[in-house]
């Protein structure tokens, strides 16, 4: 926990796509489906803001993966990496949001460095 703690902690102050959610789940951590839903609404600011991912931006393809294309790709402790699957691109997004919601990364390997997996 205190690993998972202190790479929270360095994502917060140092990567340039932490944002904000709307949820304000109150300390409690959110459930999957919620999980699920943050992770779309990041991504989808990350294709507004034109946030580079791993060199790429993020076509407008990507803020409309239909709900059956969206799931929980691994569960940890205080994290959740959800998968977002572009089948129009033939790839595969993972989103890597703390247990409160609160989106520190994503990639397309679904490995995040300095995370317990």
């Amino acid at each position: 926990m205190k690993r998972i703690l202190s790479f929270f902690a360095f994502m917060a102050l140092s990567s340039q796509l932490v944002f904000a959610h709307g949820g304000g789940h109150g300390g409690q951590p959110i459930s999957n489906e919620m999980a699920i839903i943050e992770a779309g609404n990041n991504v989808a600011a990350v294709v507004k803001q034109q946030t580079e991912i791993e060199g790429s931006k993020l076509d407008s393809s990507w803020e409309n993966i239909p709900a059956s294309d969206k799931a929980i790709h691994k569960k940890g402790d205080g994290y959740y990496i959800v998968s977002l699957n572009n089948e129009a691109q033939g790839k595969i997004l993972y989103v890597l949001i703390s247990d409160q919601g609160e989106f520190y990364d994503a990639n397309f390997s679904g490995t995040f460095e300095g995370l317990e997996q």
